[in-house]
């Protein structure tokens, strides 16, 4: 009852619709629970946020290309030295498997779809596994392609997660499979028809087949199986193939990395936020170590608006008062947000305007906005904003602490 209270206290401050619910399914911490067990926790868990915030969508949490097998699944094939199943230990992303481990994938019915290396050999992940401990676990590294297993296997995961236990909607992670060159963008034993590298000359030295082409099909079954049935459908990264392109999921890419209270005199600086200006302009906040407080989120919330990119929670959390209090203003009264311009340091929406600097801005609608404004820790303020008539709209004249303060233009009958 304590925590139930602390979550709804923190709700009152922190407008979400959005829930990703963890344990993750059938991966990750959701290893040591039974299908059983993950529904009576979700339907508990998903009634209570239904209860505390009306209209909320709850979404279950899975996983694209990582699929957990147990150690006894590769008999005695593991070699006892030198292949190390853990980050503690050494463990990899991307751990090539011995002939031996790979004819046990190979009698398995994930032969059909496990990246493999040039050899054949199958490619593990040995280092997310620190929650498969009952029994020890490691991941197969996999791909969906229409009629292979995995692709199978999602629907079917899909389709008990929605009709089954009831949630709003699906998160699904690590989802274009276009993140690098590294472990898991290509399988090197065939060929997508495609995908080579060249030598100095322009001469092929390899073949390959890019994971993110090949499984587009089958990644774009998944998103229609969810909405479909009018439910929400939210991924890791932006859609890099025309077959995800122009279906309706909320997309976000990870934006981490950097020092959001520096500089001091002008904006903190992700040049990597600028990827997601071809696309669902949102990334992923910044996780939150305990010391910081509200003036680091707001210096994160401007890091992702000098790029005109809006702004996911990751994991931020501060009370309300003393050293690292303030609030969640700005992100409370973000979104809606459908993209029409994207501007260093403001971005226009058709249902709402946002900056962090001053200026003049376009407000594209017959009737007055009213416009709402937010101190360096979050708090709502007085704003020093003249709005005037122009042509068929009107324009708004704001100013605000540059890169330090974020103001709000919102239609004048606009919830907050």
């Amino acid at each position: 009852e304590e925590g139930r209270a602390a979550a709804k206290a923190l709700l009152a401050r922190k407008h979400l619709m959005l829930f990703a619910l963890v344990p993750w399914f059938e991966y990750y911490s959701g290893w040591p629970y039974t299908r059983d067990q993950y529904r009576e926790m979700m339907t508990k868990a998903i009634a209570f946020i239904h209860e505390t915030v009306p209209g909320a969508k709850c979404l279950a949490c899975t996983e694209t290309n990582l699929v957990p097998v147990p150690l006894t699944f590769f008999g005695d094939t593991i070699p006892a030295e030198g292949w190390p199943i853990g980050r503690d230990k050494g463990g990899k992303y991307g751990q090539p498997a011995t002939p031996a481990m790979t004819a046990k994938v190979d009698a398995s019915p994930w032969r059909d779809s496990c990246i493999r290396d040039a050899s054949g050999n199958v490619v593990l992940d040995c280092w997310y596994v620190q929650y498969y401990t009952e029994p020890p676990a490691l991941n197969l590294m996999v791909y969906p392609e229409i009629g292979n297993h995995r692709h199978a296997n999602m629907l079917e995961q899909l389709t008990w997660l929605l009709d089954e236990v009831g949630f709003d909607g699906v998160y699904i992670d690590q989802f274009s499979m276009a993140y690098s060159t590294g472990a898991d963008r290509f399988s090197r034993e065939r060929w997508d028809g495609r995908t080579v590298t060249l030598d100095p000359a322009g001469r092929v030295q390899s073949k390959m087949a890019d994971l993110g082409l090949v499984s587009a099909p089958a990644r774009a079954q998944w998103v229609k199986l969810v909405l479909d049935r009018g439910k929400t459908v939210v991924c890791n990264s932006h859609p890099v193939v025309k077959e995800l392109q122009s279906l309706r999921t909320f997309r976000f890419m990870e934006t981490q990395g950097y020092d959001p209270l520096t500089p001091a005199d002008g904006p903190p600086l992700q040049p990597g936020l600028a990827r997601g200006q071809l696309h669902s302009p949102i990334g992923l906040g910044h996780g939150f170590p305990s010391a910081w407080g509200a003036d680091a989120f707001m210096r994160t919330v401007i890091a992702h608006l000098r790029f005109g990119i809006l702004y996911y929670y990751y994991g931020t959390s501060f009370p309300p008062e003393g050293e690292r209090g303030g609030e969640f203003g700005p992100v409370n009264v973000m979104f809606p947000f459908t993209p029409i311009e994207l501007h260093e340091g403001w971005v226009l929406g058709e249902e709402r305007l946002l900056t962090c600097v001053s200026g003049t801005f376009p407000w594209p609608h017959a009737q007055a906005p009213r416009v709402l404004l937010f101190d360096s820790r979050g708090r709502e303020k007085p704003a020093e904003a003249k709005v005037e008539r122009k042509g068929k709209g009107h324009q708004v004249t704001i100013s605000l602490k540059d890169w330090w303060e974020v103001a709000v233009v919102l239609p004048a009958e606009a919830q907050d």
